[in-house]
């Protein structure tokens, strides 16, 4: 339920961030702010399954095992969750943010091309998983479990309330969509290029999405530093 309502918000922020607005002419009907919903539908599941049983295994065993600090533990964990979720999330969150940007026409189309060249979509590997989804994953589980640890002791329980779970996980993910935001343009500007596959070398897709937008600096903080300053 929470995926179809906001799957519109999700289509806007990707348009833009894709930044060039001439390329959604005629995409901004209902029909079309919700391209890409399909395999979010059938594909988020499977991955959550796997991304929470690997993350809590995980954790458990570096905390136990491995590490006393706890912050180290959750944001490893959520890299290992991450990169093992891969299989499933990427496909999906390709498929997605092509139908969005309107490179796919229909879920069939996004289909027929992951089975013709599965390569043009695993190629993505390093902009969306690595830089942008465990970066995401590691902050926010820190964000999360840290807050969680500090309402503990000041609970003296570990249990929380429902709505002091909401607010944490509120907190959590505004803090790290803030924080990860210029990686999420620069993976957007990536996967989403209708022209070319992601490039190998993600410092010269990083340069090439900074000259896109008007800035001829080619290092990855500046780009970062570009779009936070232009979108």
């Amino acid at each position: 339920a929470t995926n179809v309502l906001l799957h519109p918000l999700d289509t806007w922020k990707s348009r833009r961030q894709a930044g060039d607005s001439e390329r959604f002419r005629g995409l901004w009907t209902i029909g079309g702010m919700y391209r890409g919903l399909a395999p979010k539908i059938v594909l988020y599941t499977p991955y959550q399954a796997i991304y929470m049983a690997v993350y809590t295994r995980t954790r458990d065993v570096l905390l136990a095992h491995v590490t006393s600090n706890p912050c180290v533990a959750f944001a490893l964990a959520g890299v290992v969750a991450e990169v093992s979720g891969s299989m499933v999330r990427l496909p999906m969150e390709v498929a997605k943010l092509r139908m969005q940007l309107g490179i796919y026409h229909s879920s069939w189309h996004a289909m027929r091309d992951f089975a013709r060249k599965p390569s043009a979509v695993f190629g993505n590997f390093v902009p969306q998983t690595l830089v942008h989804d465990c970066t995401y994953s590691a902050l926010s589980w820190v964000v999360f479990e840290g807050g969680r640890q500090q309402l503990f002791r000041r609970n003296e329980s570990h249990h929380l309330q429902p709505h002091e779970s909401l607010l944490l996980g509120t907190l959590a993910g505004a803090v790290t969509g803030a924080a990860t935001t210029p990686l999420d343009v620069v993976k957007t500007r990536i996967v989403g290029s209708p022209t070319r596959p992601a490039p190998d070398d993600l410092a010269g897709a990083a340069c090439g999405a900074t000259r896109s937008g008007g800035s001829g600096s080619g290092s990855f903080c500046a780009t970062s530093a570009h779009i936070l300053r232009h979108e």
